[in-house]
């Protein structure tokens, strides 16, 4: 029973890489915690650098 649900076309690549790697048909393939810890805080790091910069004036 190896379903999964499709991953919309707009969804980011890092998520689609997360999201994939998670979904890994081979359990000790799949990430561990501290792996997926690593890659949410680059996920994270991503979107912060995308941000502008606020205006102070």
């Amino acid at each position: 029973m190896d379903q999964r649900l499709e991953i919309p076309e707009v969804t980011d690549s890092h998520w689609v890489s997360l999201i994939e790697s998670c979904w890994n048909s081979e359990p000790k393939c799949r990430p561990t915690f501290k792996e997926l810890l690593e890659k949410l805080k680059v996920i994270q790091k991503h979107y912060a650098d995308r941000r502008p910069e606020e205006n102070n004036h």
